[in-house]
């Protein structure tokens, strides 16, 4: 017997914050892990932009970045 239902796909968000960055310097931490997520095998990842930082973030001027990344559930299983 053949099933024809298929498996959702994985979304994560993840968001990248460090205390006193640039924004050049945020962009190319956010490109570099774009980069790394592709060569995993991710089925997409893209930006979502500037985000307000998170609660506790420490320093003043946090900047954070964030991501969405989409994946199939044997990718996360291999993780």
């Amino acid at each position: 017997m053949t099933s024809n239902m298929t498996t959702p796909d994985v979304k994560v968000q993840i968001s990248i914050s460090e205390a006193d960055i640039s924004a050049d310097q945020l962009d190319q931490l956010t490109v570099n892990l774009m980069r790394q997520l592709r060569g995993l095998g991710v089925e997409s990842v893209a930006r979502t932009g500037a985000a307000p930082s998170p609660e506790g973030a420490k320093g003043i001027g946090a900047t954070t970045g964030t991501l969405n990344v989409v994946a199939t559930p044997n990718f996360v299983d291999r993780l």
